[in-house]
């Protein structure tokens, strides 16, 4: 025992000779560092073997941080550090951060130097897609570079990507994480991105994954960003260039993955609004959009129009694909809800028809559901669906000939829901006992103060070819001017 004891000591003796041994290159870096201030010596201690990888990255770091060294000789440590084989593309991108933070590195000399160090990288797409989140995250409002650097370096691993990589969901997540990191308010956020979007320099396919990127960021809703999209349409139709360049630019951001659909339709209605796409130009476009978010490839054959509220379909494609429930969520995506029918109030006295409100012809509320106006809430609603029109006599489909196609006309709207409707008590109305005339068993009908409120029951039929629609679900002011469902409010004698 007393033997065992006594070799324990001896080894614990040589243990610590071993320990001072291999700990003699941290003396030695601890003097090396007293030397940041001396180029010659910087560069010795990084060629120095015995040196480790962790002990030559913070000498750099205090080097970038050296008053005395030139910009010129932090530059040329930065490069030596760079072509070391042993590090890896993280510790470089470490390197370039400090670089950048110290002033060293310009944000666009930081961006190039990681593009060619993700080039040569023999790495896993988590490391590379790690350095180019951090890149994207470094503190500058310059969102235009930042755009312009994700575009590039998505490009560059997109063409060596493993299966599975979405190059779409990649670019929204890093957009995003570029508008977060901008510094100060949501005010001074907001500002960064329409000077962004108003620049001459960023490309429209840029602009618009931007918007996107505003829109999951929370700066704007989905519903506001018609205002963006406006500003990034101007500034292309204000660039020097023909007619044709602009039209590419904006086919070149449509067929773009990564802005979004709801994004991508809002521009082609601008582009249309300002002349710059024609009607036939503009069917394309929507079709280029919906198959660039849509797993569902549709061609023209199949879908034929696109409303501000309605779509016209193959009815051979219609009949064979409308339980894919791919292709009917991306459909649905094309359109806002729309109500089944169009609505008229009139107030009825023995003279004829009167407007409730007493300044208006008619109080007409149109298609679509806006908050605050005559429809204040949709109430008890179901399952959002694609509806046909159908036939007035019976429960069939309405076919319609479009360009040689038989098809069908298809809205957005609720299977079946309360719209509930708020119109106001103006002089024609004011003080008299109220009623509804034609309600329906499932209607309600009730008199404030200052208003009369409508519920109104809508609920849709299934038809012989299982797809559900409405009676008089088309509607087209110029053909059909009557084709609406009229509320008679007349005085209780």
């Amino acid at each position: 025992m007393k033997r065992f004891f006594v070799t324990l000591t001896v080894c614990a003796t040589l243990a610590a000779v071993v320990s001072c041994e291999y700990d003699s290159p941290e003396i030695r870096f601890q003097q090396t560092t007293t030397f940041t201030n001396d180029y010659s010596k910087v560069i010795d201690a990084l060629r120095d073997q015995t040196l480790t990888i962790s002990q030559k990255m913070d000498l750099l770091a205090d080097a970038m941080k050296n008053q005395t060294l030139t910009l010129s000789e932090k530059m040329s440590l930065l490069e030596e550090a760079l072509k070391n084989q042993a590090l890896t593309l993280s510790e470089k991108m470490d390197l370039m951060a400090k670089a950048y933070e110290n002033g060293v590195l310009k944000y666009e000399e930081l961006t190039g130097k990681l593009i060619s160090e993700i080039k040569a990288a023999n790495t896993g797409m988590a490391e590379k897609l790690d350095a180019i989140k951090r890149a994207v995250e470094a503190q500058t409002t310059d969102l235009n570079s930042k755009m312009d650097f994700i575009g590039k370096a998505l490009d560059l691993i997109a063409d060596t990507a493993e299966k599975g990589f979405d190059k779409n969901a990649e670019a929204s997540g890093l957009v995003k994480a570029a508008i977060e990191s901008l510094k100060g308010s949501m005010e001074k956020k907001l500002d960064a991105i329409n000077d962004a979007i108003a620049s001459q320099s960023a490309t429209l396919s840029d602009k618009l994954t931007l918007i996107k990127g505003a829109v999951d960021a929370g700066l704007v809703g989905e519903n506001s960003t018609l205002g963006l999209v406006k500003k990034a349409i101007d500034a292309l139709n204000s660039t020097a260039g023909t007619a044709n360049e602009k039209l590419d630019a904006i086919k070149e951001a449509i067929n773009s993955p990564s802005s979004g659909l709801n994004v991508k339709l809002e521009a082609i209605k601008e582009a249309v609004a300002q002349g710059l796409v024609d009607v036939t130009t503009k069917q394309d476009l929507i079709l280029a959009a919906i198959n660039s978010s849509s797993s569902y490839s549709f061609t023209k054959d199949e879908l034929l129009e696109v409303g501000d509220d309605y779509l016209l379909v193959d009815d051979a494609f219609w009949n064979a694909n409308h339980q894919n429930y791919e292709m009917v969520r991306a459909l649905k995506d094309l359109i806002p809800l729309s109500l089944p029918t169009k609505c008229k109030f009139y107030f009825k006295q023995d003279s004829g028809k009167y407007p409730l409100s007493g300044y208006e012809d008619t109080s007409f509320y149109g298609p679509l559901y806006e908050e605050g106006k005559i429809l204040r809430v949709i109430q008890s609603s179901s399952e959002l669906i694609l509806a046909v029109n159908l036939q007035t006599e019976s429960n069939n489909p309405n076919l319609i000939s479009k360009n040689g196609h038989s098809c069908y006309f298809l809205k957005k709207v609720y299977r079946s829901c309360y719209y509930v409707f708020h119109v106001g008590i103006g002089g024609y109305a004011a003080g008299k006992k109220l009623k509804m005339e034609n309600m329906g068993n499932k209607d309600n009908f009730a008199v404030k103060s200052e208003y009369i409120e409508y519920d109104f029951w809508s609920e849709a039929v299934a038809t012989k070819l299982g797809v559900w629609g409405f009676h008089d679900l088309a509607y087209d002011p110029k053909v059909h001017p009557n084709r609406s469902k009229e509320f008679i409010i007349i005085e209780d004698k």
